[in-house]
């Protein structure tokens, strides 16, 4: 799941990494696990605030 795409839909949502429904959306966009999705969203957040 290249960063630039996830960072477009993600652009104009509030991002809550507990927020499942937000989660499976995105996991069955992409075509990739929730866990692995979770991971992913999870990273970005922690890259944007260095």
């Amino acid at each position: 799941m290249p960063q630039q795409f996830l960072q477009q839909d993600l652009r104009d949502r509030f991002v809550d990494v507990e927020d499942e429904a937000m989660i499976k959306d995105l996991a069955r966009t992409y075509h990739v696990s929730v866990q692995a999705m979770t991971i992913r969203i999870a990273t970005l957040m922690n890259l944007h605030r260095l």
